[in-house]
């Protein structure tokens, strides 16, 4: 189960999950039953990766000051989830 950062969840690789913007706003920081989400299927990376291969790019010259908290939470877990699928 997904449970938000608000209600006591980790910020480990298993209680994270990707969607919109929009999506995330409309969440809040409801439990995904509580408004009846429903999680999809991982994708195929190799048909679409989002704006990850954009986001490695821009970040390419950027030093660690660059990013808050979240940030760097959220890029080593890119960093991690690559290691772990041998794309790095």
């Amino acid at each position: 189960m997904i449970v938000p950062i608000a209600k006591g969840g980790s910020d480990s690789y298993e209680n994270l999950i990707t969607t919109s913007m929009e999506n995330n706003l409309l969440k809040f920081n409801f439990l995904l039953n509580e408004i009846e989400f429903v999680i999809k299927e991982k994708g195929n990376l190799k048909n679409w990766n989002g704006l990850i291969d954009w986001y490695k790019s821009y970040i390419q010259d950027k030093s660690i000051e660059f990013f808050d908290d979240s940030m760097k939470r959220w890029h080593n877990a890119l960093i991690r989830y690559e290691k772990e699928n041998g794309e790095m």
